[in-house]
């Protein structure tokens, strides 16, 4: 989700589950969902909706079935009530203080004011009740260490793998200035990043079409993690034929490492696409020799001498604001030796178009029109450092502080989750707990909210900033040769509406961009009907063809 979604999840309209949403829980989790939805062709405005969608065969049912691990028995997302008799010794003792606090100088008890004389008594106890809450009963937070040494047990699925990966941050337009935003120490700084990887083992390898995929590749929205895209990511690799589906946590999200979150240059977009490029770097080169083993196995075989493995084709999927990710991603692999062809989906993208934006504008926009560094990075740490150093206490100390409390009361929350997802699905009653379960897996990583902070501290300064900004980055992209892009959103969309998408449409729709609309879905398409999402991206990489 977008930054603006914060407010949405803050302030939902809708309470905790309705009996519509639990008498369907068991479905949701003993079967998957079918729905038919309609499709309907627009040229003239590049959209098309969904008429038809083929129901899954029996063995994509299986793996579409949730692969979400339970929350193990020592670990608790929740903070757990204070026991009885220490909240009767907590307002007992509060009332103690208060009365101490009230008596005169020949210790009588004489309230001046019995309204001021409970307040005391409520604020205590209730100030006393949270530390204590927070110091013994609070929510279970895992470390990336205890992670690694757990040996899967405690990551959220089947599919999870953590591995040490560097950002692959090659290209200089993915960065304003490569010296002052993403420097060298944080390109060469690795990251033990979460992501979940799912290998086809029905991959038709007889198939000769051209949307055959070596790699599939998943970007999350904000507030969310890799797990979003558990539910389809199984199901679109066997639809796409994708030999190996991946998806992985943003720096900030999820179970990924949260680096130094005093450098919010760490947090930026710019290095969570970096981190993808490498992971799909890396699966293409483990495909890549596997198909040259093969080949030398067969021109053996054949006394043959020919060892050329043809270029592999990619598709790259992203979410809201996760869509600037994929953009980035693609700009990165499409100079591969490795990628022939890269096909794109953009699910509800927040790539907001303004009022007077032209592709002229656009084409004249330069890196001048991001944020401006002027000293390099390294050098500004050096200068005014003890004032810098006072500012950051007392920042952390005011801002971050508070903040980080409140959140983390909220993301601990089951009803702040269940509300804030029933506003951002199409129909709140089919939000079930395995959809809730989901998001608050990555409740009881270490530091979350410290990272949602130091990434939303670098999205407000800049850092890592696309020359000339997003809608620059989106017309980059449709440029390239061997790129295709479409979009999928939902008709009700209340966190990024459908019309943004089709203002991108009528602003770069002569660049071959469609728009796929998906009848009576919300934000997330792809885990409210995941049957109807998966062929709706089938049709639109065919190019409206189901």
């Amino acid at each position: 989700m977008p930054l603006s979604a914060i407010a949405a999840l803050a302030f939902p309209c809708r309470s905790s589950f309705t009996r519509k949403q639990k008498s369907n829980l068991k479905n949701t989790r003993n079967k998957f969902p079918i729905s038919i939805s309609l499709m309907a062709a627009s040229e003239a405005a590049g959209e098309m909706e969904e008429k038809s969608s083929s129901p899954l065969l029996p063995s994509e049912q299986q793996v579409a079935i949730s692969q979400l691990r339970d929350f193990p028995e020592s670990i608790s997302p929740d903070y757990r009530p204070v026991p009885f008799f220490l909240r009767a010794f907590i307002l007992g003792a509060s009332a103690i203080v208060a009365a101490v606090m009230e008596a005169d100088a020949s210790g009588r008890f004489l309230p001046k004011s019995l309204l001021k004389f409970i307040s005391r008594i409520l604020v205590m106890a209730l100030t006393t009740y949270a530390i204590t809450q927070d110091l013994s009963f609070g929510p279970s937070r895992v470390t990336t260490d205890q992670l690694l040494e757990s040996s899967s047990s405690l990551l959220p699925s089947n599919l999870s793998r953590l591995q040490s990966l560097v950002p692959t941050i090659q290209n200089t337009k993915v960065v304003t200035n490569l010296n002052n935003v993403v420097d060298d120490d944080i390109t060469n700084h690795p990251l033990n990043v979460h992501y979940l990887q799912y290998d086809n083992e029905n991959l038709d390898t007889t198939s000769t079409s051209s949307h055959t995929y070596s790699i599939l590749h998943c970007s999350h929205g904000f507030g969310a993690s890799s797990l979003s895209w558990l539910p389809s990511l199984s199901v679109l690799s066997q639809k796409l034929n994708a030999k190996v589906g991946l998806a992985h946590d943003a720096v900030g999200f999820g179970f990924t490492e949260r680096p130094d979150v005093d450098d919010p240059a760490r947090y930026s977009i710019a290095v969570s696409a970096g981190l993808g490029s490498t992971l799909v770097n890396q699966a293409l080169q483990q495909n890549s020799a596997a198909n040259v083993r093969e080949n030398e196995q067969n021109n053996n075989s054949n006394n043959s001498l020919t060892t050329t493995v043809a270029g592999q084709n990619v598709a790259l999927f992203g979410h809201s604001m996760g869509c600037a990710s994929t953009l980035r991603m693609a700009i990165e692999l499409a100079g591969s030796s490795n990628v022939d062809r890269i096909d794109v989906v953009l699910v509800s993208p927040a790539v907001f178009v303004g009022n007077d934006v032209s592709l002229a504008s656009l084409e004249e926009s330069s890196v001048a029109g991001n944020r401006e560094n002027g000293v390099p990075r390294k050098r500004r740490r050096k200068k005014n450092s003890l004032l810098r150093n006072i500012v950051r206490f007392g920042r952390k100390a005011i801002i971050d502080a508070p903040l980080q409390y409140g959140l983390r009361r909220l993301v601990s929350s089951q009803r702040f989750w269940s509300r804030g997802l029933a506003s951002a699905w199409g129909d709140a009653d089919n939000l079930s707990e395995e959809d809730v379960k989901r998001f608050r897996w990555p409740a009881i990583a270490n530091k979350l909210e410290a990272g949602l902070l130091a990434f939303t501290r670098a999205m407000i300064s800049g850092y890592g900033a696309y020359p000339g900004g997003d809608l620059k980055l989106f017309m980059d992209v449709l440029s390239l040769p061997n790129v295709d892009v479409s979009i999928v959103h939902g008709t009700k969309d209340n966190i990024v509406p459908i019309s943004n998408s089709r203002k991108l449409v009528d602003l770069f729709g002569g660049s071959g961009l469609r728009l796929y609309s998906m009848n009576g879905l919300g934000h997330d398409p792809f885990e409210e009907d995941v049957e109807g999402f998966v062929q709706t991206a089938k049709n639109a990489i065919n190019g409206g063809i189901p």
